[in-house]
């Protein structure tokens, strides 16, 4: 073997391509698992479904999640629930509310529908039709603004599944 000038023997390394191919490789990896744990971090807002619980899905908030358990307080706060993870049929996050876009959707449909009824309501009480358009722009100003009151606050909840099968695996939070 060749001698180096510190006094070293030189070894041979293994070609530095495969050394950069399972290098790529491992960092690849390690993305998605710890995407897939973080996602279920203690107090974020889940939705599950279980052979336990049956078909009506529970909502609450994830404590802890280890391999083989999930422990979660429910909505109401009353009860915390130990499920196994083996008998998880589901689990969801939730995203939020889109109370912006539903918000605005009600404002429109709301606008519109009073405005109309309105304008038909008063049509007949006025020979000129200024009653008919004061009652369009009044119900349509009115039905904006509590349109979209009603539709920020019925926004339905979306939520996003969860992968659970990374959870049967070997891998431990």
């Amino acid at each position: 073997m060749p001698i180096n000038h510190s006094g070293a023997i030189a070894a041979r390394c293994l070609p530095r391509p495969l050394l950069l191919g399972a290098a790529l490789l491992c960092l690849a990896v390690l993305p998605v698992r710890a995407q897939e744990i973080s996602l279920l971090q203690a107090g974020t807002r889940i939705r599950v479904t279980s052979s336990r619980t049956g078909a009506e899905p529970i909502v609450g908030s994830a404590l802890r999640l280890v391999r083989d358990t999930l422990v979660m307080a429910t909505e109401s706060g009353n009860a915390l629930l130990t499920l196994p993870t083996a008998q998880l049929a589901q689990i969801e996050v939730s995203d939020g509310r889109e109370r912006v876009k539903w918000g605005f959707t009600g404002a429109w449909v709301g606008a519109t529908a009073l405005a109309v009824g309105t304008a038909i309501a008063v049509k007949g009480q006025d020979q000129d039709g200024l009653a008919a358009f004061a009652g369009f722009l009044a119900g349509g100003i009115a039905g904006f603004f509590g349109g979209g009151i009603v539709g920020a606050i019925a926004a339905p909840e979306q939520w996003r599944p969860f992968t659970v099968s990374f959870l049967k695996g070997p891998v431990t939070p």
